[in-house]
């Protein structure tokens, strides 16, 4: 099973991301960009990668554990960027920058590991993939800076296990826990 933790985003967020985006696609032409469908817009707090059916009850309940007293925060939306980054851009996205998102993170890193896991390779950088960039240019770099958005606040009330399913039209998603907050 190919796995990871997220916070889903709620619609109205998702709205006006697609009002971000919109101006976007016309400036950007499809041998540059992927856009990511709507529906499957998330923020990653940890992939997991390939784990196997019978370690899911354990990675499952190592998180439940770990996040028993965290309390629901608010995550404010920041500056849109290339990510990781503009040198050798691979996705197309939005800053999120929330301590208490990073210590959830770091929390779910915890448990990840302790419960056996191997630990992540990447340190945590919060963000929203919205586009995946096939090829940089001078035209992508230019709308990415004279882009903005609503500066919309999202509540954390609870985060997901995701399952990933791979196809040639894109990826889908499957929630399989989700864990509430406070």
């Amino acid at each position: 099973m190919r796995l990871f933790f997220a916070i889903l985003l709620p619609e109205p967020v998702i709205k006006d991301l697609h009002l971000l985006v919109k101006p976007l696609k016309k400036q950007l032409h499809k041998e540059d960009i992927r856009w990511i469908k709507p529906e499957n817009l998330h923020l990653t707090l940890r992939f997991m990668g390939a784990v196997a059916e019978q370690d899911l009850a354990k990675l499952i309940t190592a998180v439940s554990e770990t996040v028993l007293g965290v309390k629901p925060f608010a995550i404010k939306l920041s500056d849109v960027s290339l990510f990781p980054s503009e040198k050798r851009p691979k996705v197309l996205s939005i800053v999120v920058i929330n301590q208490e998102l990073d210590q959830l993170a770091q929390l779910i890193e915890e448990a990840i590991v302790n419960a056996g896991f191997v630990a992540a390779n990447k340190p945590f950088r919060s963000h929203i993939s919205f586009a995946y960039v096939k090829r940089s240019s001078r035209r992508l770099e230019n709308a990415v800076h004279a882009s903005t958005i609503k500066a919309n606040k999202i509540l954390v009330e609870h985060f997901e296990l995701m399952q990933s399913f791979t196809y040639e039209t894109g990826a889908e998603y499957q929630v399989i826990k989700q864990f509430h907050l406070g």
